[in-house]
């Protein structure tokens, strides 16, 4: 084999390297600016569908739904199904992929739709509303528990949820108004401990959850947050 041979297939080796060191980023980076973009697309959207559709009755469905998890103590939050089949059908207002709203996250510059339903196939398109748990529409007796993956190559969904301190605010958009809340604490508990989704009582709460640790997933890392605006 040549010298020129050897140089060629060394520079090869090295472009291939680092197209593959690189490729999360950049794949990271492009479906971030993708996620942005369906959230921005869902809020263009939104006045033209009000106006097609009755807001105020879907509100009462709403505040109707939380109200009824609060009062039966959410007893059908029970296995993998009862998060994953979507509460109620969105589409029919016309919004595609149920989806419910947005969630903004500044400390780790996370701008992301939120589907109802925490099946496999909205969690790689966004994060999810865990059904049986309050829908995002904020109020007191609720907590909306909403679901991301942590290890996906391609999108970073709550890959980086570990860097989210107390005190940081989060945001959730609804069909209605931009609901703001603090983290008030961090937790790491065991797959079986549901009970750490449930509503408590007086607050108005969204409780992030992910899995843990990074690449390990045996255990739950969870973000509780309080309505503050």
């Amino acid at each position: 084999m040549s010298k020129k041979v050897k140089v060629i297939l060394l520079m090869l080796i090295f472009i291939v390297g680092l197209g593959l060191f690189l490729y999360p980023a950049i794949t990271s980076r492009i479906n971030r600016t993708h996620l942005k973009r369906e959230v921005e697309h869902f809020e263009e959207e939104l006045n033209e569908i009000k106006e097609n559709h009755d807001f105020d009755q879907l509100y009462e469905l709403m505040k109707a739904y939380n109200d009824q998890l609060y009062e039966e103590r959410q007893i059908h939050l029970n296995s993998e199904e009862a998060y994953e089949i979507p509460c109620m059908d969105l589409t029919v207002y016309g919004f595609e992929n149920n989806m419910v709203g947005s969630l903004y996250i500044e400390r780790i510059d996370l701008t992301v739709p939120i589907l109802l339903g925490a099946s496999n196939e909205n969690m790689f398109e966004g994060v999810t509303h865990l059904s049986n748990t309050s829908l995002p529409i904020g109020g007191i007796n609720t907590n909306c528990v909403i679901s991301g993956h942590r290890g996906m190559v391609s999108k970073e969904m709550f890959r980086n949820i570990e860097e989210i301190q107390i005190g940081d605010l989060i945001q959730i958009t609804n069909f209605w108004e931009t609901l703001t809340y603090e983290v008030k604490e961090v937790e790491v508990v065991e797959v079986t401990q549901t009970e750490k989704l449930f509503i408590q009582e007086g607050k108005d709460m969204v409780t992030l959850i992910t899995c843990h640790p990074y690449q390990v997933f045996n255990q739950r890392y969870m973000v509780y947050c309080e309505r503050v605006k």
